[in-house]
């Protein structure tokens, strides 16, 4: 029998043709043998599988941590302690207050909405060959990224008219730097160029002249151009009866950290849509939110760290007594559940002093315990937070919430942050300790893979040589067993 193969191990691939003289097939021989030979570098393969999982587990363990520490941080720091409580009588009135914001009751009217300007022309305000300049509102030449003066020269269409349809990819070529885009509108009558701001109020007007601007064949802000034009204004409210303009439809600032937003659809008729009452309220209503948000990412933080580190069930099949987490047998370690880090004690210590920071020393400031602020743990080990309560306790007393949650010293939040920050710190954090030892393992699997890819490879080479040499010499013991049959045979001819 005579098969052909070729080497599975090594830099390269030869070619072997096997069993011309034995008859045997050398090269399934070779195989089977390699694969014994290759076990140990296959249960290599399978640690290493074991211990990449073991480090995606970490990296995503040590993120979802940093998260946690950050935002742990941003209650110490104040900026998501101190948020306040809005409100508007008008759902096309909105109001936002950072932390600087204080406790206040405005009452806001809206005079204008800010609009864009823009223009429509026809082929008749545009000569053909003539060369146009784009100005700005202040009446300087608009520029493109080379700071040189955007300019757009008239073209004929197929029927001999000004290509309004060429002077809008002219513009939207030339402006993508400014503050304009043209369009096309094909009516009844005949096509009409639109150009518009892509801004709003004062500074968006813009006009078009091929002459330096003394003739202009778009004025925005002018009532005697000749084209259709809609002037772009500024928004304009009335606050506690005093004047306030912004280009767009944001106003910020109004008060320290307040800023209002109004609707450009506004109904400027209808004075349900157009006034509104604003109130910047402290009933511990937002404060709730961000701790009840900060709860939430807690406890989705300790299940995480929970699913990674547990052992899982214990099959059936196996008795308690017999079961061991611990062991690579799939005989006795088929638990259903298992994480990928299961048993690890620096997941398990770091879920354990997460749950502890709920208790910090005892009375620091004044502030007392959390557990009577709406926070407790229940029966799952699940930190719990009951809003109600808390806005009851904040609303009692403010400074002492604020110095339980969110003081600088044993607060919640800050105990919370010396525990993530411990564990997820880029330097010396212990789940970063963990990564750093992970892939150095996995380093060293790799390269004892390595090794045994050179050693099976040489073995292959060596087992190779040796069938070859089989085949080599069986091929002149049958030489040489015909050559001694046929004198035999030359004998018996003589005697005859």
């Amino acid at each position: 029998m005579t098969t052909v193969s070729s080497s599975t191990y090594g830099s390269g691939t030869q070619m072997q043709v096997t069993g011309l003289a034995s008859g045997l097939d050398t090269a399934s021989i070779i195989s089977s043998l390699m694969a014994v030979e290759a076990q140990p570098q296959t249960r290599l393969k399978n640690s290493l599988a074991a211990e990449q999982s073991k480090l995606a587990a970490l990296q995503s363990l040590n993120t979802a941590v940093a998260s946690l520490a950050s935002s742990a941080q941003s209650f110490e720091n104040g900026s998501t302690w101190t948020q306040l409580t809005t409100s508007s009588t008008s759902s096309h009135i909105s109001v936002t207050a950072a932390s600087s914001a204080t406790k206040t009751t405005l009452n806001v009217v809206v005079d204008q909405v800010a609009k864009a300007a823009s223009s429509q022309s026809t082929s008749s305000d545009w000569t053909i060959g003539t060369t146009y300049t784009l100005y700005d509102s202040t009446g300087a030449a608009m520029k493109d990224a080379d700071g040189n003066p955007i300019t757009f020269t008239v073209k004929a269409d197929e029927d001999g008219n000004p290509d309004l349809s060429d002077i809008a990819s002219q513009i939207n070529g030339s402006t993508s730097t400014t503050k304009l885009v043209g369009s096309v509108i094909h009516a009844d009558d005949g096509d009409h160029l639109t150009i518009s701001s892509k801004s709003t109020g004062a500074t968006s007007n813009f006009s078009v002249s091929a002459d330096g601007g003394t003739t202009k064949v778009v004025d925005t802000a002018d009532d005697a151009n000749a084209t259709t034009r809609t002037t772009g204004v500024q928004a304009q409210i009335t606050v506690d009866g005093q004047t306030i303009t912004s280009s767009s439809n944001t106003f910020k600032n109004v008060e320290d950290g307040l800023d209002l937003s109004i609707d450009p659809n506004i109904d400027l008729t209808d004075d349900a849509q157009k006034k509104s009452t604003i109130a910047i309220t402290d009933d511990g209503s937002s404060r709730a939110n961000a701790v009840s948000a900060f709860i939430s990412q807690l406890n989705a933080v300790l299940k995480n760290l929970s699913d990674a580190s547990s052992y899982g069930k214990v099959p059936t099949t196996v008795s308690s007594a017999a079961y061991d987490p611990s062991s690579t047998d799939n005989s006795t370690n088929s638990a259903t559940g298992q994480g990928a880090l299961a048993g690890n004690s620096t997941i398990r210590q770091l879920a354990s002093d997460l749950v502890n920071s709920m208790f910090g020393s005892t009375d620091v400031s004044g502030q007392g315990s959390i557990t009577t602020m709406g926070i407790s743990v229940d029966n799952d080990g699940n930190i719990t937070f009951d809003a109600t309560a808390f806005k009851a306790a904040y609303q009692a007393d403010p400074d002492k919430v604020t110095a339980a949650f969110a003081g600088k010293t044993d607060s919640f939040a800050s105990r919370v942050y010396a525990v993530a920050n411990g564990a997820s710190d880029k330097f010396d954090g212990s789940i970063t300790q963990e990564i750093n030892s992970e892939n150095s393992t996995i380093d060293n699997i790799n390269d004892s893979i390595d090794n045994w890819s050179d050693i099976l490879a040489q073995r292959q080479s060596m087992l190779e040589k040796q069938y070859a040499n089989l085949e080599t010499a069986l091929s002149k013991l049958q030489s040489q067993s015909s050559w001694l049959q046929s004198q035999l045979e030359g004998l018996d001819d003589s005697s005859n």
